[in-house]
This record gives C-alpha cells, structure tokens and sequence, in this order.
C-alpha cells in the first residue's frame, strides 16, 4: 500500500505528466488522437484522486485519538450522542 507522502507525490506526478501530455498536444510535439486525449484525461483525474486520498490520509492521521473515535467530535456534536 503506498503511503501518505508517495500517494501524494506520486498523484501530482500524474496531474502533472498528464498535463505535459496535454500541453505536447497544443504545441503538436504529439498528433491528438482520441486514444491519446483520453488516457491524458485519465492521468490527471487519477492523479488528481490520489493525491486527494493523500492528503485526506494526512488529515485524519493528525488529528486527536478522540477525534479519530468520534469524527462527529471535531464539530462540537458530542452531547448529541452521550447516553444518560
């Protein structure tokens, strides 16, 4: 499994290689096909996920032990949910 910096290292890779794909096409070092156009779009948007998997990783790993048991906690809801 790839951790928290790879998946964010390795997503703006990706964003990034996809948009050197696409700026090759406007400046037509690569002919735009179809095929091409399509995989560039792929990239980015899987680059664009894992690295937001990352950065979520990176959130949820720093937050308080209490706030990981009760995610609701962070937004104050902790006398909602207390049992009398």
């Amino acid at each position: 499994m790839i951790g928290v910096k790879g998946s964010i290292i390795i997503g703006a890779l990706m964003m990034l290689s996809g948009w050197a794909v696409v700026f090759a096409m406007v400046l037509h070092l690569l002919e735009s096909t179809f095929f091409l156009n399509f995989a560039a779009y792929l990239v980015s948007l899987f680059g664009v996920l894992l690295g937001l998997r990352g950065l979520l990783l990176l959130w949820t790993n720093r937050r308080r032990p209490e706030e990981r048991r009760r995610p609701w906690a962070m937004f104050g809801l902790d006398n909602q949910y207390e049992e009398d």
